[in-house]
C-alpha cells in the first residue's frame, strides 16, 4: 500500500475537492457522490486487489504440430489472441504461417503440458481473427496476401476463402446480430461485406484510404465504422448504413496519412487516434456533445429514423503527445477510456480520460512502448498492457503505478519429458516485447504473447 502512498493521497484531496466544487454550484445532474470516503474506499479496493501476477499455463506458439521447438529462426510473433463467445476456447495466430486453438479447462488441467486441440495450417501470415458470437466453432481469419477466411474449427477445415482484396487485409469481424454476415478492411482501399451463405462479397464500399480497422456496431445490423490513411483524401472516419449504401456520418478532423492508428467503438462513440499526436471521440448519432461543442449541420433521418447529422466535426480532441496506437472505452461507462502509444519526444504512458470532465483522471507509467504495438486490455477497472521490455503490467485505472507485472523473461516451463529447463532466449532478448493481451471476461484471468511466440495464461491474485 505504501508503494501507491501518493496515488491514494492525490486522489484523497481530488474527491474532496470535487465533492465542495458540486456543493457550492448545487450541482444534482450528473449525480455525483456526496461522501468521498466511500468512493476512496472504493479506490483503496481497487488498488489491493491484485498484487501479482502468475503463470498457470504455457504455450508455445513457435512449436510444430510434434512440440518441436523452432530451429529455423522463423519469425513467431503472436499478431491475435481471442477467446470464442463463451470463453471456452481460445485461439492464438501470427505471422509463423498457422493458429493454435486450445480449450481453456483442458490447458487448466494439465497448465505444464498445454497441447492444442487443433493446430490450423495457413500458407499466409495472419493479422487478425474473430470468433462468431452467435456459432462456437466458426472463426474467421484475415491475411497479409489480402485473403479472408471463415474457418470450422471443430472440423478443422476451411468453409470459406475470399480473394476479392488485393492488398494486405488488416481486420477482420463479424456481426453481433448476424450471424453471416462479416465486414473486412484493406490496403486496397476496400471494405468487403461478406455473406457466409454466399461465394462473394454482397458489398463493396471504396473508401479512398488505406483500411486499417472496421468496427461494427454492435447495437445494429446495419451500421459499421472505418477508418484508415491516405493522402488522396481527408483523413476521415465514416459511419456507414450497408442497407442504405450511404455515409451516416462523416466523421473529420484527425490526421492521419501514413500510420495505423486504431479505432474502438461501443456502439454509440468512435474513438480514434490520430497522427498529431491526438485522440479524438466522435458520437456517431452527433445529436449531443461529450464536452462543450455544439452541431449546427443539416440533419436528416437515418433508415431507423433516429436523426443524426450528416457530416459532422469530432465532439472533442485529447492532445496526447503521443502516436496513439491503441484505444479502449470502459466497458462499465461511456464517459471514460483508455488509450496508449509510443512516442520518443515523451514517456511511454496510458492514460485514462474522462470525456465528460475532459481531463486526464489518471496517467499510468512504467512500462516502455517506442515502436511497437504492445497490446492493451481492460475489464473496466483494470487495465493490462504490454511493454518492449517483454513484460506485462497491470494497472488500476485510479492509480499511477503499476500495481503488479509479469516478466517473461524469468518464464521456465516443463519440457516433454516432465523436466523443468529455462525457456531458450534469442541472442539479442533484450529487442523481445509482448504483442498480443486478451481478458477473459468476468475473471482475473489473462492471455498474454510475446514477439518468440511464447503465449501465457496469467492469473491475477490479491
Amino acid at each position: 500500500m505504501m508503494k501507491h502512498f501518493e496515488s491514494m493521497q492525490h486522489e484523497y484531496f481530488r474527491l474532496k475537492q470535487k465533492n465542495k466544487d458540486y456543493e457550492l454550484q448545487n450541482i444534482r445532474i450528473p449525480p455525483y457522490p456526496t461522501n468521498c470516503l466511500d468512493e476512496f474506499g472504493d479506490i483503496a479496493a481497487g488498488i489491493c486487489k491484485y498484487t501479482s501476477m502468475s503463470t498457470i499455463a504455457t504455450m508455445d506458439y513457435s512449436r510444430d504440430g510434434h512440440g518441436q521447438s523452432n530451429t529455423t529462426n522463423t519469425p513467431a510473433v503472436v499478431s491475435a489472441i481471442e477467446f470464442d463467445k463463451d470463453g471456452e476456447y481460445f485461439v492464438i495466430a501470427g505471422i509463423a504461417h498457422k493458429m493454435k486453438l486450445y480449450d481453456f479447462d483442458s490447458v487448466m488441467d494439465k497448465p505444464q503440458a498445454a497441447t492444442p486441440i487443433a493446430i490450423l495450417p495457413t500458407t499466409i501470415k495472419v493479422s487478425n481473427v474473430c470468433w462468431n458470437p452467435f456459432s462456437k466453432p466458426i472463426l474467421a481469419t484475415s491475411y497479409y496476401n489480402g485473403s479472408v477466411q471463415v474457418w470450422d474449427c471443430h472440423a478443422s477445415r476451411i468453409l470459406h476463402t475470399y480473394t476479392e482484396h488485393e492488398k494486405r487485409c488488416w481486420s477482420i469481424q463479424f456481426n453481433s446480430m448476424n450471424e453471416n454476415l462479416m465486414a473486412s478492411g484493406s490496403d486496397d482501399q476496400k471494405v468487403k461485406i461478406w455473406s457466409l451463405v454466399q461465394g462473394n462479397s454482397v458489398h463493396t464500399i471504396d473508401t479512398k484510404v488505406l483500411v486499417c480497422c472496421v468496427h461494427f456496431n454492435p447495437a445494429t445490423e446495419t451500421q459499421l465504422a472505418f477508418g484508415g490513411s491516405g493522402k488522396s483524401t481527408d483523413s476521415t472516419l465514416r459511419v456507414w448504413n450497408i442497407r442504405e449504401d450511404e455515409a451516416e456520418n462523416v466523421l473529420e478532423g484527425h490526421l492521419n496519412e501514413k500510420n495505423f492508428v486504431g479505432l474502438a467503438t461501443n456502439g454509440e462513440h468512435i474513438v480514434c487516434g490520430s497522427e498529431s499526436n491526438e485522440v479524438y471521440t466522435y458520437y456517431k448519432k452527433c445529436q449531443r456533445n461529450v464536452c462543450k461543442y455544439d452541431f449546427a449541420q443539416d440533419i436528416t433521418d437515418d433508415w431507423s429514423g433516429i436523426q443524426v447529422p450528416r457530416m459532422c466535426n469530432s465532439v472533442h480532441t485529447i492532445d496526447t503527445k503521443v502516436l496513439v496506437c491503441c484505444v479502449h472505452f470502459n466497458p462499465a461507462t461511456e464517459t471514460q477510456l483508455a488509450f496508449g502509444g509510443s512516442g520518443k519526444s515523451t514517456d511511454s504512458t496510458l492514460r485514462v480520460w474522462n470525456i465528460r470532465e475532459d481531463e486526464a483522471e489518471n496517467v499510468l507509467e512504467g512500462h516502455l512502448n517506442e515502436k511497437n504495438f504492445v497490446g492493451l486490455a481492460t475489464n473496466g477497472e483494470h487495465i493490462v498492457c504490454g511493454s518492449e521490455s517483454n513484460e506485462v503490467y497491470t494497472y488500476y485505472k485510479k492509480c499511477q503505478r503499476n500495481v503488479c507485472k509479469y516478466d517473461f523473461a524469468q518464464d521456465i516451463t516443463d519440457d516433454w519429458s516432465g523436466i523443468q529447463v529455462p525457456r531458450m532466449c534469442t541472442t539479442d532478448s533484450s529487442s523481445d516485447f509482448v504483442s498480443a493481451l486478451c481478458w477473459k471476461k468476468e475473471s482475473n484471468i489473462v492471455m498474454a504473447a510475446n514477439s518468440q511466440g511464447k503465449a501465457q495464461i496469467l492469473q491475477l491474485s490479491p
